[in-house]
């Protein structure tokens, strides 16, 4: 991830690739009759109110569609929370999709879009899923082919991490730009080789000056059997890249620390739906 200026509106123009894995949130949602929204999760820390994206969701189409009906969505967490893996957004791309359906809305994939980009930054992304390069805010998306196959083992310390207060630690590095042509050539990838020179997280540096258990995670991988290893996003969940699933299983069980979470993961060329 590059992050090569601060916008006007606050946010970060940033260059990243986003990719979806088959760890996943689960979804249900229902009907509710008096307009209520409710939001339910089997995680503590998660939010059920207006700080959660699908509740976000809900109200938004609610408030541009005049709908009057209310939902019940119901939570099952797999991904764990403020640990850069996109599970709030997911959820918010889901529940739109959801919603449109049970409101019978008919919103096309581009009316979802913008409502999408309105929630948060990677919401439309998770419309769609698979492998694709993330520029501006991050709403703007490049389909790219994904990789021949590879694991990743995905692992979170017990330390949790805010998007905000990582991005408000950055420090925009004067070469930043320069890796525009880099980034751009993601197109030319066709083994898990090549993708190792493109492992690198400008937030990962600033959150480890805070955080060393970052770079723990990381050495830990590395000198485990992970041929690369980046945090993931903003942290604080760090992943290390492996060709097999054999050799990912092998990783996951060297590594680990108390209250470590412990993930064997693949990429998925597309979500099989949002969530």
């Amino acid at each position: 991830m590059r992050v090569l200026r601060k916008r006007p509106d606050g946010f970060h123009d940033i260059q990243t690739v986003l990719q979806t894995i088959d760890l996943r949130d689960r979804l249900s949602i229902s009907p509710t009759q008096d307009g209520e929204i409710q939001v339910r999760c089997d995680h503590p820390d998660v939010p059920s109110g207006p700080e959660n994206l699908a509740y976000g969701a809900a109200r938004l189409l609610q408030r541009e569609f005049q709908v009057r009906r209310g939902c019940r969505i119901k939570i099952v967490k797999k991904i764990p929370p403020a640990a850069g893996l996109g599970g709030g957004s997911s959820n918010a791309a889901a529940a739109l999709v959801g919603l449109n359906k049970l409101w019978e809305l008919n919103l096309s994939k581009g009316n979802l879009f913008a409502l999408a980009t309105r929630l948060g930054s990677d919401v439309p992304f998770f419309l769609e899923g698979g492998t694709a390069l993330a520029e501006g805010r991050g709403h703007r998306l490049t389909p790219l082919q994904l990789i021949p196959d590879f694991w990743l083992v995905l692992i979170k310390p017990d330390l949790s991490i805010a998007s905000r207060w990582a991005y408000q630690r950055i420090k925009i590095p004067l070469t930043s730009n320069s890796l525009y042509v880099k980034l751009n050539r993601l197109r030319e990838i066709s083994n898990l080789e090549q993708l190792l020179g493109f492992l690198d997280n400008d937030l990962e540096r600033a959150v480890e000056e805070v955080y060393p258990a970052i770079g723990e995670v990381k050495g830990e991988l590395l000198s485990k059997g992970a041929m690369g290893a980046t945090m993931s996003g903003s942290g604080s969940a760090v992943f290390g890249l492996v060709k097999t699933q054999k050799a990912a299983e092998r990783l996951a069980m060297k590594v680990g620390r108390a209250k470590w979470q412990i993930f064997v993961v693949r990429p998925v060329r597309r979500c099989e739906g949002p969530g």
